[in-house]
Protein backbone atom coordinates (compact mmCIF):
# COMPACT_ATOMS: atom_id res chain seq x y z
CA UNK A 1 0.00 0.00 0.00
CA UNK A 2 1.41 3.17 -0.93
CA UNK A 3 1.77 6.40 1.25
CA UNK A 4 -0.27 8.25 -0.86
CA UNK A 5 -3.21 5.70 -1.46
CA UNK A 6 -3.28 5.47 2.72
CA UNK A 7 -3.60 9.37 3.05
CA UNK A 8 -6.29 9.44 0.47
CA UNK A 9 -8.05 7.14 2.13
CA UNK A 10 -7.25 8.73 5.84
CA UNK A 11 -8.79 12.10 4.26
CA UNK A 12 -11.92 10.00 3.42
CA UNK A 13 -12.26 8.92 6.45
CA UNK A 14 -12.92 12.96 7.79
CA UNK A 15 -16.46 14.42 7.63
CA UNK A 16 -14.83 17.24 5.96
CA UNK A 17 -12.59 15.05 3.11
CA UNK A 18 -15.67 12.99 2.38
CA UNK A 19 -17.70 16.22 1.18
CA UNK A 20 -14.70 17.77 -0.39
CA UNK A 21 -13.80 13.99 -2.44
CA UNK A 22 -16.45 11.80 -2.51
CA UNK A 23 -17.81 12.69 -6.02
CA UNK A 24 -14.08 13.04 -7.19
CA UNK A 25 -12.35 8.94 -5.85
CA UNK A 26 -14.00 6.35 -6.62
CA UNK A 27 -13.92 2.70 -5.39
CA UNK A 28 -12.85 1.65 -8.77
CA UNK A 29 -9.63 4.03 -8.29
CA UNK A 30 -8.16 1.83 -5.27
CA UNK A 31 -5.38 -0.04 -6.70
CA UNK A 32 -5.78 -3.29 -5.24
CA UNK A 33 -8.86 -5.74 -3.33
CA UNK A 34 -7.95 -4.69 0.30
CA UNK A 35 -8.41 -0.26 -0.45
CA UNK A 36 -11.11 -1.10 -2.00
CA UNK A 37 -12.71 -2.85 0.81
CA UNK A 38 -11.73 -0.04 3.32
CA UNK A 39 -13.67 2.37 0.84
CA UNK A 40 -16.13 0.38 0.35
CA UNK A 41 -16.71 0.54 4.55
CA UNK A 42 -15.94 4.83 4.89
CA UNK A 43 -18.84 4.59 2.61
CA UNK A 44 -21.13 2.92 4.32
CA UNK A 45 -20.11 4.75 7.95
CA UNK A 46 -20.27 8.04 6.38
CA UNK A 47 -23.96 7.13 5.52
CA UNK A 48 -24.95 6.05 8.85
CA UNK A 49 -22.99 8.15 10.61
CA UNK A 50 -23.47 11.59 8.97
CA UNK A 51 -21.75 14.70 9.09
CA UNK A 52 -19.11 13.47 11.82
CA UNK A 53 -15.39 12.04 11.33
CA UNK A 54 -15.17 8.13 11.32
CA UNK A 55 -12.88 6.74 14.49
CA UNK A 56 -11.21 3.91 13.97
CA UNK A 57 -12.76 1.81 16.21
CA UNK A 58 -15.92 2.47 14.32
CA UNK A 59 -14.38 0.98 11.22
CA UNK A 60 -12.74 -1.64 13.22
CA UNK A 61 -16.20 -3.20 14.44
CA UNK A 62 -17.51 -2.39 10.93
CA UNK A 63 -14.68 -5.13 9.73
CA UNK A 64 -15.46 -7.84 12.55
CA UNK A 65 -19.41 -7.52 11.46
CA UNK A 66 -18.73 -7.98 7.90
CA UNK A 67 -16.22 -11.34 8.14
CA UNK A 68 -17.20 -13.07 10.71
CA UNK A 69 -16.39 -16.51 8.95
CA UNK A 70 -13.44 -15.33 6.98
CA UNK A 71 -10.65 -14.32 9.92
CA UNK A 72 -7.60 -13.76 7.10
CA UNK A 73 -9.72 -11.00 5.58
CA UNK A 74 -10.69 -9.50 8.61
CA UNK A 75 -6.98 -9.55 9.90
CA UNK A 76 -5.97 -7.79 7.05
CA UNK A 77 -7.76 -5.22 6.82
CA UNK A 78 -7.93 -4.31 10.36
CA UNK A 79 -4.00 -4.12 9.98
CA UNK A 80 -4.51 -2.22 7.16
CA UNK A 81 -6.68 0.21 9.25
CA UNK A 82 -4.75 0.81 11.90
CA UNK A 83 -1.27 1.62 9.00
CA UNK A 84 -4.39 4.15 7.58
CA UNK A 85 -5.38 5.76 10.75
CA UNK A 86 -1.51 6.56 11.55
CA UNK A 87 -1.38 8.68 8.67
CA UNK A 88 -1.00 12.50 9.20
CA UNK A 89 -4.15 14.70 7.87
CA UNK A 90 -2.05 16.74 5.01
CA UNK A 91 -2.53 20.61 5.93
CA UNK A 92 -2.63 22.16 2.78
CA UNK A 93 -5.74 21.47 1.21
CA UNK A 94 -4.87 23.19 -1.92
CA UNK A 95 -2.03 20.90 -2.92
CA UNK A 96 -4.09 18.25 -1.64
CA UNK A 97 -6.79 19.16 -3.64
CA UNK A 98 -4.57 19.44 -7.05
CA UNK A 99 -2.84 15.84 -6.12
CA UNK A 100 -6.64 14.34 -5.74
CA UNK A 101 -7.85 15.61 -8.52
CA UNK A 102 -4.34 14.52 -10.98
CA UNK A 103 -4.62 11.12 -9.74
CA UNK A 104 -8.71 10.97 -9.98
CA UNK A 105 -8.65 12.33 -13.47
CA UNK A 106 -5.30 9.77 -14.35
CA UNK A 107 -7.10 6.41 -13.13
CA UNK A 108 -10.52 7.47 -14.99
CA UNK A 109 -7.77 8.08 -18.36
CA UNK A 110 -6.99 4.46 -17.33
CA UNK A 111 -10.42 2.76 -16.51
CA UNK A 112 -11.01 4.51 -20.13
CA UNK A 113 -8.04 2.58 -22.05
CA UNK A 114 -8.89 -0.55 -19.99
CA UNK A 115 -11.97 -0.44 -21.01
CA UNK A 116 -11.73 0.00 -24.76
CA UNK A 117 -8.65 -2.80 -24.80
CA UNK A 118 -10.98 -5.39 -22.63
CA UNK A 119 -14.17 -4.82 -25.00
CA UNK A 120 -13.52 -3.58 -27.87
CA UNK A 121 -14.07 -7.00 -29.78
CA UNK A 122 -16.96 -7.97 -27.60
CA UNK A 123 -20.87 -7.64 -27.99
CA UNK A 124 -20.65 -5.52 -24.72
CA UNK A 125 -18.75 -2.64 -25.79
CA UNK A 126 -20.33 0.56 -25.85
CA UNK A 127 -18.43 3.98 -26.75
CA UNK A 128 -20.59 5.90 -24.24
CA UNK A 129 -18.84 4.44 -21.65
CA UNK A 130 -14.92 5.42 -22.41
CA UNK A 131 -16.47 8.62 -23.79
CA UNK A 132 -17.79 9.26 -20.00
CA UNK A 133 -15.10 8.44 -17.86
CA UNK A 134 -12.69 10.69 -20.25
CA UNK A 135 -15.30 13.57 -19.80
CA UNK A 136 -15.35 12.96 -16.29
CA UNK A 137 -11.50 13.16 -16.09
CA UNK A 138 -11.36 16.24 -17.91
CA UNK A 139 -14.00 17.71 -15.62
CA UNK A 140 -11.90 16.63 -12.69
CA UNK A 141 -8.55 17.70 -13.91
CA UNK A 142 -9.98 21.24 -14.82
CA UNK A 143 -11.99 21.57 -11.63
CA UNK A 144 -10.69 25.07 -8.92
CA UNK A 145 -8.12 26.25 -12.01
CA UNK A 146 -10.40 29.15 -12.89
CA UNK A 147 -10.55 33.26 -11.47
CA UNK A 148 -12.41 33.62 -8.81
CA UNK A 149 -14.32 36.68 -9.33
CA UNK A 150 -15.39 39.55 -7.25
CA UNK A 151 -18.68 40.79 -6.17
CA UNK A 152 -17.62 44.37 -6.87
CA UNK A 153 -16.03 44.34 -9.66
CA UNK A 154 -19.28 42.16 -11.24
CA UNK A 155 -20.98 43.25 -14.01
CA UNK A 156 -24.27 45.35 -13.20
CA UNK A 157 -27.93 44.12 -14.10
CA UNK A 158 -28.16 44.62 -18.05
CA UNK A 159 -24.89 44.51 -18.59
CA UNK A 160 -24.43 41.26 -19.65
CA UNK A 161 -27.67 38.69 -20.63
CA UNK A 162 -28.65 36.67 -17.03
CA UNK A 163 -30.06 33.84 -19.55
CA UNK A 164 -28.42 33.56 -22.57
CA UNK A 165 -30.49 32.14 -25.66
CA UNK A 166 -33.88 32.57 -23.53
CA UNK A 167 -36.86 31.48 -25.63
CA UNK A 168 -40.46 30.79 -24.67
CA UNK A 169 -41.73 27.52 -23.96
CA UNK A 170 -44.92 28.41 -26.05
CA UNK A 171 -47.42 26.48 -23.91
CA UNK A 172 -48.76 29.66 -22.43
CA UNK A 173 -48.06 33.13 -22.80
CA UNK A 174 -49.22 33.66 -19.26
CA UNK A 175 -46.93 30.88 -18.10
CA UNK A 176 -44.23 31.96 -20.09
CA UNK A 177 -44.45 35.52 -18.04
CA UNK A 178 -44.25 33.85 -15.23
CA UNK A 179 -41.17 31.96 -16.08
CA UNK A 180 -38.97 35.20 -16.33
CA UNK A 181 -39.48 34.35 -20.49
CA UNK A 182 -39.75 30.37 -20.85
CA UNK A 183 -36.07 28.86 -20.78
CA UNK A 184 -32.77 29.30 -21.76
CA UNK A 185 -29.50 28.10 -22.20
CA UNK A 186 -28.31 25.18 -19.54
CA UNK A 187 -31.44 24.53 -18.04
CA UNK A 188 -33.43 21.64 -17.66
CA UNK A 189 -36.84 21.66 -17.69
CA UNK A 190 -39.17 19.26 -16.53
CA UNK A 191 -43.07 18.49 -17.82
CA UNK A 192 -45.13 16.53 -15.07
CA UNK A 193 -48.12 14.39 -15.83
CA UNK A 194 -50.07 11.35 -15.15
CA UNK A 195 -49.48 8.48 -17.45
CA UNK A 196 -51.47 9.73 -20.96
CA UNK A 197 -51.50 12.61 -19.77
CA UNK A 198 -50.23 14.52 -22.90
CA UNK A 199 -46.62 15.06 -21.56
CA UNK A 200 -45.34 14.17 -25.64
CA UNK A 201 -48.04 16.52 -27.03
CA UNK A 202 -46.60 19.32 -24.79
CA UNK A 203 -42.96 18.51 -25.88
CA UNK A 204 -44.13 18.75 -29.52
CA UNK A 205 -45.56 21.75 -29.29
CA UNK A 206 -42.56 23.31 -27.29
CA UNK A 207 -40.58 22.00 -30.38
CA UNK A 208 -42.82 23.03 -33.20
CA UNK A 209 -43.42 26.71 -32.26
CA UNK A 210 -39.71 27.22 -32.21
CA UNK A 211 -39.19 25.85 -34.82
CA UNK A 212 -41.83 27.94 -36.67
CA UNK A 213 -40.00 31.13 -35.71
CA UNK A 214 -36.35 30.12 -36.86
CA UNK A 215 -35.72 27.56 -34.86
CA UNK A 216 -33.76 24.32 -34.91
CA UNK A 217 -35.04 22.22 -31.52
CA UNK A 218 -33.73 17.82 -31.78
CA UNK A 219 -36.46 15.91 -30.41
CA UNK A 220 -35.12 13.06 -29.35
CA UNK A 221 -38.13 10.07 -29.08
CA UNK A 222 -36.98 7.31 -25.59
CA UNK A 223 -40.89 5.76 -26.13
CA UNK A 224 -43.01 6.29 -29.74
CA UNK A 225 -41.42 5.89 -33.44
CA UNK A 226 -40.45 8.70 -35.44
CA UNK A 227 -43.12 9.09 -37.82
CA UNK A 228 -45.36 8.97 -34.79
CA UNK A 229 -43.60 12.34 -33.61
CA UNK A 230 -43.48 13.71 -36.64
CA UNK A 231 -47.29 13.48 -37.40
CA UNK A 232 -47.65 15.64 -33.83
CA UNK A 233 -45.53 18.09 -35.17
CA UNK A 234 -47.77 17.66 -38.47
CA UNK A 235 -50.47 18.34 -36.17
CA UNK A 236 -49.29 21.31 -34.36
CA UNK A 237 -48.33 23.17 -37.64
CA UNK A 238 -51.70 22.60 -39.01
CA UNK A 239 -54.00 22.61 -36.57
CA UNK A 240 -55.37 19.34 -37.50
CA UNK A 241 -56.32 16.18 -36.29
CA UNK A 242 -55.08 12.81 -37.82
CA UNK A 243 -57.61 11.99 -40.30
CA UNK A 244 -57.45 15.46 -41.51
CA UNK A 245 -53.60 15.34 -42.00
CA UNK A 246 -54.08 12.06 -44.08
CA UNK A 247 -56.76 14.30 -46.56
CA UNK A 248 -54.85 17.11 -46.70
CA UNK A 249 -50.86 16.16 -47.39
CA UNK A 250 -50.97 19.62 -49.05
CA UNK A 251 -51.55 21.93 -46.57
CA UNK A 252 -49.01 19.78 -44.57
CA UNK A 253 -46.44 20.46 -46.91
CA UNK A 254 -46.99 24.43 -47.27
CA UNK A 255 -46.93 24.42 -43.11
CA UNK A 256 -43.35 22.70 -43.40
CA UNK A 257 -42.27 25.12 -46.23
CA UNK A 258 -43.30 28.43 -44.38
CA UNK A 259 -41.21 27.03 -41.83
CA UNK A 260 -37.93 26.57 -43.20
CA UNK A 261 -38.70 30.12 -45.30
CA UNK A 262 -38.22 31.56 -41.24
CA UNK A 263 -35.05 29.39 -41.07
CA UNK A 264 -36.82 27.02 -38.61
CA UNK A 265 -36.66 23.02 -38.86
CA UNK A 266 -36.93 19.99 -36.38
CA UNK A 267 -34.42 17.48 -35.95
CA UNK A 268 -36.13 14.05 -34.87
CA UNK A 269 -34.33 10.75 -33.38
CA UNK A 270 -35.62 7.76 -32.88
CA UNK A 271 -34.38 6.54 -29.86
CA UNK A 272 -37.34 4.51 -28.82
CA UNK A 273 -36.32 1.51 -25.92
CA UNK A 274 -32.94 1.95 -26.39
CA UNK A 275 -30.28 2.18 -23.57
CA UNK A 276 -29.44 6.26 -24.03
CA UNK A 277 -27.51 7.96 -21.33
CA UNK A 278 -26.78 11.30 -20.89
CA UNK A 279 -23.07 11.26 -22.51
CA UNK A 280 -25.21 9.86 -25.67
CA UNK A 281 -26.91 12.99 -26.04
CA UNK A 282 -24.10 15.22 -25.21
CA UNK A 283 -22.10 12.65 -28.17
CA UNK A 284 -24.76 13.39 -30.23
CA UNK A 285 -25.27 16.80 -29.89
CA UNK A 286 -21.25 17.35 -30.60
CA UNK A 287 -21.37 15.37 -33.28
CA UNK A 288 -24.05 16.95 -35.37
CA UNK A 289 -22.50 20.21 -34.60
CA UNK A 290 -19.29 18.89 -36.24
CA UNK A 291 -21.57 18.47 -39.87
CA UNK A 292 -22.61 22.01 -39.56
CA UNK A 293 -26.16 21.01 -37.93
CA UNK A 294 -26.99 23.31 -34.77
CA UNK A 295 -30.21 22.61 -32.24
CA UNK A 296 -30.74 25.30 -30.12
CA UNK A 297 -32.92 23.46 -27.87
CA UNK A 298 -32.81 19.59 -27.04
CA UNK A 299 -36.20 17.96 -26.10
CA UNK A 300 -36.39 13.95 -24.54
CA UNK A 301 -39.14 12.31 -24.60
CA UNK A 302 -38.94 11.63 -21.80
CA UNK A 303 -36.45 11.51 -18.77
CA UNK A 304 -37.63 8.02 -17.15
CA UNK A 305 -36.77 6.05 -20.13
CA UNK A 306 -32.93 6.88 -20.21
CA UNK A 307 -30.21 5.39 -18.51
CA UNK A 308 -27.63 7.06 -15.84
CA UNK A 309 -24.25 7.30 -16.85
CA UNK A 310 -22.22 3.80 -16.53
CA UNK A 311 -20.61 4.00 -12.80
CA UNK A 312 -17.31 3.26 -12.41
CA UNK A 313 -18.09 1.82 -8.35
CA UNK A 314 -19.65 -1.64 -8.82
CA UNK A 315 -21.65 -0.71 -5.33
CA UNK A 316 -25.52 -1.83 -5.67
CA UNK A 317 -26.85 1.69 -5.24
CA UNK A 318 -31.29 1.93 -5.14
CA UNK A 319 -32.67 2.51 -8.02
CA UNK A 320 -34.35 6.52 -6.68
CA UNK A 321 -30.57 7.38 -6.24
CA UNK A 322 -29.47 6.30 -9.57
CA UNK A 323 -32.34 8.15 -11.16
CA UNK A 324 -31.73 10.85 -9.23
CA UNK A 325 -28.80 11.04 -10.24
CA UNK A 326 -30.23 10.81 -14.40
CA UNK A 327 -31.34 14.21 -13.46
CA UNK A 328 -28.29 15.26 -12.79
CA UNK A 329 -26.32 13.97 -15.64
CA UNK A 330 -29.09 15.55 -17.84
CA UNK A 331 -28.32 18.80 -16.59
CA UNK A 332 -24.48 18.50 -16.31
CA UNK A 333 -25.20 18.08 -20.15
CA UNK A 334 -27.28 20.81 -20.68
CA UNK A 335 -24.53 23.33 -18.97
CA UNK A 336 -21.79 21.45 -21.06
CA UNK A 337 -23.77 22.46 -24.78
CA UNK A 338 -25.07 25.67 -23.28
CA UNK A 339 -28.52 24.60 -24.29
CA UNK A 340 -31.36 24.03 -22.65
CA UNK A 341 -33.04 20.38 -22.33
CA UNK A 342 -36.53 20.01 -21.71
CA UNK A 343 -37.93 16.44 -20.91
CA UNK A 344 -41.00 15.11 -19.09
CA UNK A 345 -41.50 13.03 -15.75
CA UNK A 346 -44.22 10.52 -14.24
CA UNK A 347 -46.51 11.53 -11.48
CA UNK A 348 -46.63 8.09 -8.97
CA UNK A 349 -50.72 6.89 -8.59
CA UNK A 350 -51.44 9.58 -5.53
CA UNK A 351 -50.47 12.30 -8.12
CA UNK A 352 -52.52 10.56 -11.08
CA UNK A 353 -55.71 11.10 -8.41
CA UNK A 354 -55.66 14.64 -7.34
CA UNK A 355 -57.14 17.91 -8.58
CA UNK A 356 -53.20 19.69 -8.27
CA UNK A 357 -49.91 18.05 -8.70
CA UNK A 358 -47.35 18.77 -6.69
CA UNK A 359 -44.05 18.13 -5.57
CA UNK A 360 -43.86 15.04 -3.47
CA UNK A 361 -46.44 13.22 -6.26
CA UNK A 362 -43.11 12.73 -9.01
CA UNK A 363 -42.87 9.14 -8.79
CA UNK A 364 -39.72 7.23 -7.75
CA UNK A 365 -37.74 10.12 -7.05
CA UNK A 366 -37.35 13.71 -5.15
CA UNK A 367 -34.11 14.22 -6.56
CA UNK A 368 -35.49 15.16 -9.72
CA UNK A 369 -37.21 18.26 -8.24
CA UNK A 370 -33.30 19.06 -6.76
CA UNK A 371 -31.90 18.96 -10.33
CA UNK A 372 -34.02 20.32 -12.13
CA UNK A 373 -34.61 24.62 -12.87
CA UNK A 374 -37.93 24.66 -13.96
CA UNK A 375 -40.59 21.96 -13.35
CA UNK A 376 -44.21 22.56 -14.75
CA UNK A 377 -47.56 20.39 -13.83
CA UNK A 378 -50.05 19.19 -16.44
CA UNK A 379 -53.36 18.99 -14.58
CA UNK A 380 -56.75 17.93 -16.16
CA UNK A 381 -59.95 17.12 -14.41
CA UNK A 382 -62.04 13.80 -16.60
CA UNK A 383 -64.52 16.75 -16.47
CA UNK A 384 -61.97 19.72 -17.82
CA UNK A 385 -60.64 16.55 -20.09
CA UNK A 386 -64.31 16.22 -21.94
CA UNK A 387 -64.44 20.38 -22.88
CA UNK A 388 -60.62 19.96 -23.71
CA UNK A 389 -59.50 22.50 -21.26
CA UNK A 390 -56.21 21.91 -18.88
CA UNK A 391 -54.20 23.98 -15.87
CA UNK A 392 -50.59 24.47 -15.94
CA UNK A 393 -48.98 24.85 -13.14
CA UNK A 394 -45.54 25.89 -11.86
CA UNK A 395 -43.83 23.64 -9.50
CA UNK A 396 -40.45 24.77 -9.38
CA UNK A 397 -38.01 27.94 -10.97
CA UNK A 398 -34.95 28.75 -9.99
CA UNK A 399 -35.04 32.57 -11.44
CA UNK A 400 -38.22 33.60 -9.56
CA UNK A 401 -40.47 33.30 -6.09
CA UNK A 402 -43.23 32.93 -8.64
CA UNK A 403 -44.43 29.24 -7.29
CA UNK A 404 -47.26 27.33 -7.62
CA UNK A 405 -48.69 29.94 -10.46
CA UNK A 406 -51.88 27.67 -11.90
CA UNK A 407 -52.61 28.81 -15.61
CA UNK A 408 -55.94 27.59 -16.93
CA UNK A 409 -55.46 26.61 -21.00
CA UNK A 410 -57.08 25.16 -23.51
CA UNK A 411 -56.13 22.10 -24.48
CA UNK A 412 -56.87 20.21 -27.80
CA UNK A 413 -54.30 16.98 -27.65
CA UNK A 414 -56.07 15.33 -31.02
CA UNK A 415 -54.69 18.60 -33.11
CA UNK A 416 -51.66 19.23 -30.64
CA UNK A 417 -52.94 22.46 -29.17
CA UNK A 418 -52.50 24.62 -26.05
CA UNK A 419 -53.24 28.41 -25.66
CA UNK A 420 -54.39 30.57 -23.10
CA UNK A 421 -58.21 30.08 -21.89
CA UNK A 422 -60.28 33.20 -23.48
CA UNK A 423 -57.48 34.17 -25.92
CA UNK A 424 -55.36 32.54 -28.66
CA UNK A 425 -52.24 32.17 -27.78
CA UNK A 426 -50.56 35.62 -29.13
CA UNK A 427 -48.03 33.90 -30.84
CA UNK A 428 -50.60 32.69 -33.05
CA UNK A 429 -52.11 35.51 -34.30
CA UNK A 430 -54.93 34.14 -36.03
CA UNK A 431 -55.82 30.73 -34.20
CA UNK A 432 -53.59 28.05 -33.02
CA UNK A 433 -51.43 26.15 -35.63
CA UNK A 434 -51.04 29.38 -37.44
Amino acid sequence: MTPFIRTILRILSTALGWAQYADIVAESMMPDRVSQRLYTHLAKLHDDIGDHDIEMMAVILDVEATYPLNADISKELIAYVKEVYATEVPVEEGATRETINKFASRQLCLDAAQTIANRIDTPQFDPAMAYTLIDRAMEISHAGRGVTGGYSTSPLPGEVDDRPGLRPLYLSDKLDLDLGGGCANGELIVVVAPPSGGKTTALCITGSRNAKRGGHPLHISMEINRLKVIRRYDSEMTNMGYTDLMKNPDVVRAKREAMVARGGDVYIEDWSYRNVTPAHIQGHVQRMRAIGQSPDMVIVDYLELMEPNPRQSRARVDIRHEMGRLGKELRQVAVRLDIPIITAWQINRIGSTVPLIQREHLSECWDIVKHADTIISMNQLPEEDRINEARLGILKQRNSSKMDHVVRVNYDKDACQIWDKGVYNAINTVGPGT
